[in-house]
């Protein structure tokens, strides 16, 4: 009797494509890649459409042998991808993130580690690996006719709390090394600076040398220089911006000729100093970003995000009604917007209810009427009474973010004196279109259990999923039936990925000072690498002198 063979579901690549970018989730999609080739082939478009270069992660905080062994092996990364016709195809955006991090982060090591006698030749190596790897990447960037974006990211000071609150996905900084690392749906972290270009094959920009003139300001590149500007960036890449987050310092120095490549932007951050003051710091800043909304003339405009205790002027005219869809910031601020449409999602970042509650007096009703999406995690002394308004003012809030630690105040600059959880049984019945809840605060299933919560009690409806700190989750099988489940990447105990052997012994090799011969194959020779080098820093970085190496 012949063998029975198994049937194989076959469906159009755009129809994989499609379900897979809605039901499943990044390590669903990779491990589903590897099923079949005929899954890898429709899903290949989906995995790589978005990529990240990460010039820096956790494992190059461990020694200056990692910092090299990373920039090996992104470079690595970068050309076979230049070099796979099916990843290239894929490709439409492309993150830099943390390259003058792990920049300053080699040269502070080798000042630390390193003998004087051999100080300049370490210099002179890493800052060659870090080119290299750079031109690997922008070479690959040159040859994707599709490519739509490319942003930049630096990442200053990691918060674990921030990285929950300020994000639907606890993205900041993976816990494995990232090196082409697929990845959809990413917000900026909250230390960090980030910038969205819109990209022209047309354009002929030189994307290395104008990262490195807005980075050293044309200085020695093996003496470190903290000071990145975003203002520098913008400026020196002329391309139009789509997406920005600077903070009050970068605002001021962008020059105003530049002003324009923002007016096609689509979403916005501002982190504003906070002032205390009687000084007219607050009143200038205030001016400064009404001038800023003033340029920005795309219907595109739908994300917004002010984090500050910011004074406005009620006598400074805003311009034209913004198009906003996703608001972030104070409600004070959000009193005082002109929008030409309700809101969908709102993020209020008010310290207190009680300004809140006063504020949405003078906010129209429908600005609420539509949200979606309500964050509401950020602020203290809310009430349990407090979520009823809320609930009454936007009816059709199917996501919602909450707070539910009361002890916090002795390692978090932000307390809160209500832990919903025991009253979370009700307040969910306030909100009948509610789906998904995302709770701040809590890690494990033993805080849940000692806080009173039973999830079976639950009530039922769209209610469905139940995400706690953006790491434990809770989902609904059935009618009272909940399973648990971890996220494998976030999850505490993750075993840290280490860096092959082959990156290692190049890394130690290049530290003692003794040439290796590559195994992996490259799109360039040597020379060629050499010559392309010397041409792209110029006088951006000295070669050791005598004595030095």
């Amino acid at each position: 009797m012949p063998a029975q063979s198994t049937p194989t579901l076959t469906l159009d690549i755009d129809i994989w494509i499609d379900l897979a970018e809605t039901y499943l989730s990044n390590i669903d999609i990779q491990s589903l890649s590897q099923a079949s080739r005929y899954l890898r082939r429709c899903l290949v478009s989906l995995l790589f459409k978005e990529v990240l270069f990460s010039g820096f992660n956790s494992l190059s905080l461990k020694s200056l042998s990692y910092c090299f062994a990373h920039l090996i092996r992104v470079k690595d990364r970068a050309e076979q991808a230049l070099l796979d016709p099916a990843i290239s195809a894929a490709i439409r955006y492309i993150e830099l993130r943390n390259w003058v991090l792990i920049w300053s982060r080699g040269l502070s090591l080798i000042e630390r580690t390193g003998t004087t006698s051999n100080q300049g030749r370490l210099r002179w190596e890493f800052v060659t690996r870090w080119l290299s790897a750079l031109k690997a990447i922008s070479a690959l960037i040159n040859s994707l006719p599709d490519l739509r974006t490319i942003s930049f990211h630096e990442i200053y000071q990691v918060i674990a709390y921030g990285s929950n609150v300020y994000s639907s996905q606890r993205s900041p900084i993976s816990r494995y090394p990232v090196f082409c690392e697929p990845g959809r749906h990413r917000r900026p972290h909250l230390g960090s600076k980030f910038v969205k270009f819109q990209y022209h094959p047309s354009s002929g920009t030189d994307l290395p040398l104008s990262f490195l003139q807005a980075l050293t300001e044309g200085k020695d590149m093996t003496i470190y220089n903290p000071n990145f500007s975003i203002a520098a960036l913008i400026e020196a890449l002329p391309l139009p911006v789509l997406a920005v987050k600077f903070y009050y310092d970068d605002l001021i120095n962008i020059p105003r000729h530049v002003w324009s490549r923002l007016s096609g932007v689509e979403q916005i951050w501002i982190y504003f100093l906070t002032c205390h003051d009687t000084s007219n710091r607050g009143s200038d800043q205030g001016k400064i970003l009404k001038e800023l909304l003033s340029e920005i003339s795309t219907p595109r405009f739908r994300d917004f995000t002010v984090v500050g205790n910011l004074s406005i002027a009620e006598d400074t005219p805003f311009g034209p009604p913004l198009p906003l869809k996703s608001y972030s910031g104070t409600s004070r601020l959000l009193a005082g917007l002109p929008l030409n449409q309700p809101l969908t999602s709102i993020r209020l970042l008010d310290d207190e209810w009680i300004t809140v509650a006063e504020n949405i007096r003078t906010i129209p009703l429908n600005t609420f009427a539509s949200i979606t999406t309500l964050d509401v995690s950020r602020i203290g002394n809310i009430s349990k009474h407090d979520y009823r308004t809320l609930a009454d003012l936007s009816p059709r809030v199917k996501d919602l973010y909450v707070s539910a630690r009361s002890d916090w105040a002795g390692w978090c600059i932000i307390s809160y004196t209500y832990n919903i959880l025991p009253d979370l049984p009700k307040v969910l019945t306030w909100f009948n279109h509610l789906e998904s809840l995302h709770v701040c605060g809590y890690h494990r299933p033993d805080d849940i259990h000692k806080a009173g919560l039973i999830i079976e009690d639950l009530p039922e409806g769209p209610f469905c999923v139940i995400k706690f700190d953006g790491v434990m989750s809770y989902e609904r099988v059935s009618k009272g039936i909940w399973r648990l489940a971890l996220d494998p990447i976030q999850a505490e105990h993750q075993k840290q990925a280490e860096y092959g052997i082959e990156e290692i012994a190049q890394a130690k090799q290049i530290m003692h000072g003794r040439r290796f011969s590559r195994k992996i194959l490259r799109p360039w020779e040597q020379n060629k690498i050499r010559e392309i080098i010397q041409k792209l820093s110029r006088n951006l970085f000295r070669q050791p002198k005598k004595g030095e190496s």
